[in-house]
């Protein structure tokens, strides 16, 4: 199978769902752009668990980071297709996240959550991953995050989970018909669409995210 053949396909059925066989009826380049919009709002929507596809690890040693941080912080860039945390280790230690509002809790040396080398705090500011352990050791971390999906063309195939690409044509699809006016079509696909995703999620245990809204790079 060549690049872009599955693509092709999810192009084909779309065009026979809204019976737009031809350029004339809707353009490819829209109906692309509104696959690309489905995956993208997909991602959003599933739980980490049902992405392992476009879940990735990065690994490297640390660096120093200077004011104004807090004393001691060490931190490491977000790799390119960042798109959200899954985990933080510092050496074999998992960082608790802490939220930017409660940052100044760092500065709390009485609090029973103080950071530690075996309890350290991770948060996320500006394109970094900054880490509080309590002394600024130069080691190791592992972050295991949520990559960005592939945009897809007619040479480019989808690189989420094969089984979800079909829900993605339902998304283009609702778009194509709220495109022609038929606003009803559109609200009965878009509502299928949110249902199979609700679905997929309530197989998986756990949260959607611990993220607070801003933490995910726009883009």
């Amino acid at each position: 199978m060549a690049a872009g053949d599955i693509t092709d396909g999810m192009v084909a059925d779309v065009r026979t769902r809204v019976g737009a066989q031809s350029e004339s009826g809707v353009l490819t380049s829209q109906i692309l752009a509104y696959l690309n919009m489905g995956i993208q709002d997909m991602v959003q929507r599933l739980n980490d668990g049902a992405l392992p596809t476009i879940t990735a690890t990065a690994t490297g040693t640390v660096s120093a980071a200077s004011a104004p941080c807090h004393a001691t912080s060490v931190y490491f860039a977000l790799p390119s297709d960042f798109l959200r945390e899954r985990i933080v280790k510092y050496v074999d230690s998992q960082c608790n996240r802490l939220d930017i509002s409660r940052i100044d809790m760092i500065d709390h040396s009485g609090s029973h959550r103080a950071p530690s080398a075996t309890n350290p705090w991770y948060y996320i500011w500006e394109d970094r991953v900054y880490i509080q352990s309590g002394t600024q050791s130069l080691v190791a971390y592992t972050f295991e995050y949520v990559s960005v999906p592939v945009t897809i063309t007619t040479d480019k195939d989808p690189d989420i989970p094969v089984v979800y690409n079909d829900i993605a044509v339902d998304f283009a699809v609702a778009l194509c018909r709220f495109q022609r006016k038929e606003f009803k079509e559109w609200q009965r696909i878009m509502g299928d669409y949110e249902e199979r995703i609700r679905f997929i999620n309530s197989r998986l245990e756990g949260p959607l995210s611990e993220r607070e809204p801003g933490d995910i790079r726009e883009g």
